[in-house]
């Protein structure tokens, strides 16, 4: 019992905790937004509108209150879960949203989960080689792989899956065929649920080249971490021990080293998910995939000031409960921890 309310304690502090750091990037974004040049209301009647019509429009937008009153209404918003209304189509912002950040989930899902994975393996593999070719290759991978900007590798793997062998398309993200019905907004979730085979190899085909790109490239970080960790945790006593005893390899580098390798991995997982986002940006506009990307650009050249807003908010919640998330995980996970 004491423990469960020690939990309880844990998780609420570290909700609370994310609280400011949402609190300030929303300021931050707000404020930016005010002071870049351009006018909203000039942005969606042109240069040349008569400036009564301006006015008019500015106050329909709610741009004639003084600042710190559109703060106050903005923050209080968020607070009760309403985004606003976008300048340019007078929709709620979470219906222009929605569709396109379940696009970018499913993209930086599969691609983190291949990041982690890949990461993981080619790091341990790398450290039980320890200053072999293979070791140094697993080095060399790691440091190597943000050598490459993500787009030009986006753009190779089209030329030579899409184009050259013809193997997977190149661009969006269905296809001419309807897509699924949604569920969860999630297309390769969405035709399983419905038991569409087909649309599902569809949806897949058109996910592997960008998700394997965002995969590879953000798998260096794990991989050289992991590596890390592994070759520090091979030295321990109780490894050695373990060894001695006559305990195979394989068990004493899986149960063991890679266990106990992996807590101090799963601590950047939340700052590696914000990067695996904001590499989201540059794949999705390498292959034309209809996520968050070229949204957010469009509503700030159009000065869409509660679509951009909107969109921020939606992404800094989204690490903020990723990070929380991670860190109970730990909590849990890690015996050093006390409740």
């Amino acid at each position: 019992m004491a423990e469960g309310r020690g939990l309880a304690s844990y998780i609420l502090t570290r909700l609370i905790l994310a609280v400011p750091t949402v609190l300030i990037l929303l300021t931050i974004v707000f404020l930016i937004m005010r002071v870049a040049p351009g006018d909203p209301a000039q942005a969606m009647l042109g240069a040349k509108a008569p400036p009564s019509q301006l006015e008019l429009l500015r106050e329909h937008m709610g741009l004639n209150k003084p600042l710190y009153m559109q703060y106050i209404d903005y923050i209080f918003g968020v607070v009760q879960g309403d985004l606003g209304k976008s300048f340019q189509f007078n929709t709620p912002m979470w219906e222009l949203i929605k569709p396109r950040l379940m696009a970018t989930l499913e993209l930086v899902l599969y691609g983190f989960t291949l990041a982690v994975g890949l990461g993981v393996l080619l790091g341990k593999e790398s450290a039980k080689r320890e200053g072999s070719w293979g070791d140094f290759l697993g080095d060399l991978y790691g440091i190597a792989i943000y050598a490459f900007p993500i787009f030009w590798v986006g753009i190779m793997a089209q030329l030579i899956f899409g184009i050259e062998l013809g193997w997977l398309p190149t661009s969006g993200r269905f296809g001419a065929m309807a897509p699924p019905q949604t569920i969860t907004g999630l297309y390769t979730i969405d035709s399983l649920l419905q038991g569409q085979i087909d649309k599902f190899i569809v949806a897949i085909k058109h996910l592997i080249l960008p998700a394997t790109v965002l995969g590879v490239y953000i798998s260096g970080i794990f991989t050289r971490i992991t590596r890390t960790n592994m070759l520090q945790t091979l030295k321990e006593d109780y490894i050695e021990a373990a060894e001695a005893r006559g305990i195979k390899e394989k068990l004493v580098v899986n149960r063991y080293a890679l266990k106990n390798a992996l807590l101090p991995l799963i601590t950047i997982m939340g700052l590696q998910f914000a990067l695996t986002l904001a590499g989201a940006v540059l794949t999705e506009v390498t292959f034309n995939w209809p996520g968050m990307a070229d949204f957010i650009v469009s509503m700030a050249i159009e000065r869409d000031y509660p679509a951009v807003q909107a969109t921020v908010t939606v992404f800094a919640i989204l690490v903020a409960s990723v990070s929380v998330l991670i860190d109970i995980v730990i909590g849990v996970l890690d015996p050093r921890i006390r409740f």
